[in-house]
Order: structure tokens, then C-alpha cells, then sequence
């Protein structure tokens, strides 16, 4: 995998971490503590950007948001807003939290769920978002979890022999696949069209986003 196309889309879209950045140490004593191997492109990710921030203050509107589209709705959402900063000591401290399956690394957690990078050997680097708030569930999908409470989905996630219940979503192969699918946009603009879109009960129209590119060596505090 060309770690090349990781690293030009992420100069496009946001800035690297502010905050602390990993050394190969820290990478190794994460690796051998739980016994797990980072992907080289999440792993060479973290040593060069230490993780990532989203830029909110870009464009004509001063307005931007930085966003996952989703394919396929469910409970509900059509996209993800990235709007944190993800740092690897983060990512350490909720390793093993919110009763994720075993080898679930969280890179990004909101008030809906987590997004993870599954380090399980043979399924290593795949990339997953797990919902456990269901305020907005449509009335369709209520049997989906009612017949399966969420830490028994979390036990029977099984990615190598395709059990995946539906509280997960797969988003990517890779890490590197996950960052090519974000979408930086105006979010003025994007509100209109989700909603839009959300109301028809249809996927986002990304076609219909104004989407911006970051000029080179742009900092946050310009």
C-alpha cells in the first residue's frame, strides 16, 4: 500500500495533532502490551502526525466541517462529522473501554458512538463504526437490537468469519481507505443538503457539497 496517497489526502483535508506525538516506543509497548500490530499506514500515521485535528474556520463562510459519508443509513445517519482532535494517548486510554469487542482500537469517539480500527490478527486494519445511542432509531430497525442487547452484539462481533451484527458498520479495508472516503466541506452548504437529503430518506449527495482543499504549510492558527 502506497503510504503516499495517505498523507497528500491528509495535508488536503486537516492539520497533524497539536498535542502529543508518539514515539516507535510508545508503538511497541502498545503492540506488545496487548498483544496486537499496528497496520504500517496507521502506525506511520501516528509517528509522522501523532493524530489528526479538523479544521472548523476555513472558506468563504469561515464554516467547515471535515465528514464521513455513509453509504447505507442506518439508525437513522447518513454522515459523520469529525470534528476532535484524535491523539494516540487518547486512543490508549479508551482501548478496552465502552465494552468494545477485544482488538477494537477507538480513533474517534462522538455521543452516538465510536469508529475503531480492528487489530485482530487476519482481519488487521479494518475500519468500523459501532452505534450505542439510539435516540433517533427508526421504528424499522427496533427488532435489530431489541432481539440482541449491545454487549451481546459486542460478543458475537466476529469480522473473520463475517458475523457482524448490526450495530457495526464496516466503513473501510485500511485506514489509509478510511481517509480517502472523508470529505472536507462548507458547513453551511452541508447543512442544507443533508437535510435535504435526510428528509428523502437518501444517502448524502456528496456531488452537491462545496468542497475545499487545504492550501500547502496552512497552520490552524492562521
Amino acid at each position: 500500500m502506497n503510504n503516499d496517497l495517505l498523507f497528500k489526502k491528509l495535508a488536503k483535508i486537516a492539520i497533524p495533532s497539536p498535542l502529543f506525538k508518539p514515539s516507535e516506543q510508545d508503538l511497541l509497548d502498545f503492540e506488545q502490551t496487548n498483544q496486537v500490530s499496528l497496520p504500517n499506514d496507521f502506525r506511520e500515521f501516528l509517528l509522522r502526525w501523532g493524530g489528526l485535528e479538523s479544521v472548523e474556520d476555513y472558506g468563504n463562510n469561515e464554516e467547515s466541517y471535515l465528514i464521513y459519508p455513509l453509504k447505507h443509513k442506518k439508525f437513522s445517519e447518513i454522515s459523520h462529522i469529525i470534528d476532535c482532535t484524535i491523539t494516540f494517548e487518547g486512543m490508549v486510554e479508551d482501548y478496552n473501554q465502552y465494552g468494545l469487542p477485544k482488538f477494537c482500537l477507538p480513533f474517534y469517539i462522538n455521543d452516538i458512538g465510536e469508529i475503531f480500527i480492528y487489530l485482530k490478527p487476519d482481519v488487521n486494519g479494518e475500519i468500523y463504526f459501532v452505534q450505542n445511542n439510539f435516540g433517533y432509531i427508526r421504528s424499522s430497525e427496533t427488532d435489530f437490537i431489541k432481539n440482541c442487547e449491545f454487549d451481546d452484539a459486542c460478543k458475537l462481533f466476529d469480522p473473520q468469519n463475517n458475523v457482524i451484527p448490526y450495530y457495526f458498520t464496516k466503513l473501510a479495508n485500511s485506514f489509509t481507505d478510511f481517509i480517502q472516503q472523508l470529505v472536507f466541506i462548507d458547513g453551511e452548504n452541508f447543512e442544507e443538503v443533508y437535510n435535504e437529503c435526510f428528509l428523502a430518506n437518501k444517502p448524502l449527495d456528496i456531488s452537491r457539497l462545496i468542497q475545499y482543499e487545504l492550501p500547502e504549510n496552512y497552520s490552524s492558527h492562521n
